[in-house]
């Protein structure tokens, strides 16, 4: 076979091994630029000065910003205030020394409403061998907040279970003061009862103990000594002592 036709062939397997090399990268960078794009989860990378470089449509969702209102920014400036300093003064030197971070973030979207994002970043280098900081992100603010609302209500319901416990105590003692209230009026009431005078000129016919088989006749005077003495009697000797019942013709 003649040199040139040698050539030629080596020129066209060339040619085409080339051509196969890039209709693969195309096609691994076209699955890539799928998956960036199509993913729920947010990705962004930012440079060793915190900006923003690249993100992906899921960070233009959660946040509410156009792309270009994001990229070329510093991420800090989705931040609230007061983690502005931590961003720049804390997280900055550490990824950069350690090459990951992990953790939850505070964000503001574009009507100012805080979002929390779970974010895992690794350091790698750009095609000028610059320090990039890749950043995939998982918006969970409405996990979160369920789970506060979750040990909310276990709270309120251990407080309520407590107090439930405190109102029974209560309606016990007020059930025991109750009853001790009602003994006592029945105590008085009998008192009074005793001690009342009776009707002049009646007589109350009381069998004592004293003497035994004996009836006795007192008047109303004397009734209040008579059944002292009617009680005392019964408490000595274990047995009744009644009045007859009987009035004397």
């Amino acid at each position: 076979m003649p040199a040139q036709e040698v050539l030629i062939m080596a020129l066209t397997q060339e040619i085409d091994s080339h051509r196969k090399a890039q209709e693969s990268l195309a096609s691994s960078e076209r699955r890539h630029r799928e998956l960036f794009e199509g993913v729920n989860d947010l990705i962004l990378t930012h440079d060793s000065q915190g900006v923003i470089t690249s993100i992906n449509p899921a960070v233009v969702r959660a946040l509410g910003y156009p792309v270009a209102a994001v990229q070329g920014r510093p991420l800090s400036h989705f931040m609230p205030p007061s983690s502005r300093a931590l961003y720049r003064d804390e997280y900055l030197p550490r990824i950069l020394a350690t090459g990951e971070d992990s953790g939850i973030v505070r964000c503001l979207d574009r009507s100012g409403k805080p979002r929390l994002f779970e974010y895992r970043n690794v350091v790698s280098l750009d095609q000028a061998g610059r320090p990039q900081v890749n950043s995939i992100a998982r918006d969970v603010t409405e996990r979160i907040e369920a789970h506060r609302r979750m040990k909310q209500m276990q709270a309120e319901i251990i407080h309520a279970r407590k107090m439930a416990a405190v109102g029974s105590l209560v309606l016990s003692s007020s059930a025991a003061s109750q009853e001790r209230d009602r003994a006592r009026e029945e105590r008085k009431a009998m008192k009074e009862e005793i001690r009342r005078p009776a009707v002049a000129g009646s007589f109350y016919p009381l069998r004592t103990g004293i003497r035994p088989g004996r009836l006795r006749y007192f008047s109303g005077r004397d009734a209040p000594r008579a059944v002292h003495q009617l009680l005392s009697a019964t408490a000595r000797s274990g047995r009744p002592h009644y009045y007859s019942g009987r009035l004397p013709n």
